[in-house]
């Protein structure tokens, strides 16, 4: 799985839907009985956010925005992206979007609209997550390369962009510690990023874990692209 946010945009990833069921959204209006593959993720904003409404979404076919799903509200796959209402405690209203999209190399070359989503979306503000390293493998390139071309700025882990990429681009700060990857994915993995927390003369403190459980800890890059 990737995850990618942006502001306003949200969640891009791999991964498939979860296929769980829950008796409506708290504070949701209107409430819906059940709506497969989102009940989890929408339950996670009900402690901080009001959620004022669910909308299926998709990809519109020429990838400029995602529009209202045409198919059955009772089939799991037309809920596979959603678009969330939010209310802030503070009464500010907040749009989410989360979209359930391929980013392999061999789905995007083959699906235009997807692909042109996908770059506009990277144009804006970005956190990554990803399983595996998988953006630093050459089968994302097209996710790799919209990120690199156009965000403005990236926060990540060690599982995002290669930091070898990401340096040519973007003034980095580095955050926490950093001697090596998560033992299942060490082999070539990060090396520049290893030498860049070695050579570095002091990172700043991270004062929470993210990402995978190491050794050394937690690390944290926040990149803003170079002038």
């Amino acid at each position: 799985m990737i995850a990618v946010v942006v502001p306003g945009v949200a969640v891009k990833e791999t991964s498939a839907s979860t296929g769980c069921s829950a008796p409506g959204y708290a504070n949701a209006t209107p409430r819906s009985s059940t709506v497969p593959g989102v009940s989890m993720f929408v339950t996670g904003f009900a402690g901080c956010f009001t959620v004022d409404s669910v909308t299926a979404v998709r990809i519109s076919a020429d990838g400029k925005s995602l529009e209202p799903h045409p198919g059955p509200a009772d089939e799991v796959a037309t809920w596979d992206s959603v678009r969330l209402a939010l209310t802030r405690p503070d009464g500010k209203k907040v749009t989410l979007d989360y979209v359930h999209l391929d980013l392999s190399d061999d789905y995007l070359k083959q699906h235009d609209n997807a692909r042109t989503w996908l770059t506009r979306a990277s144009s804006h503000r970005t956190f990554t997550k990803a399983a595996s390293h998988l953006m630093q493998k050459p089968f994302f390139s097209v996710v790799r390369d919209a990120l690199i071309g156009h965000a403005p700025s990236v926060v990540q882990d060690e599982t995002g962009l290669d930091y070898k990429d990401l340096n040519k681009a973007f003034d980095v700060t580095l955050y926490g510690k950093f001697d090596r990857a998560y033992h299942l994915w060490t082999e070539g993995v990060q090396r520049e990023l290893v030498t860049a927390y070695k050579a570095a003369k002091g990172t700043k403190k991270l004062p929470f874990r993210v990402g995978y459980t190491k050794d050394a800890g937690s690390c944290l890059q926040v990149a803003t692209r170079k002038p």
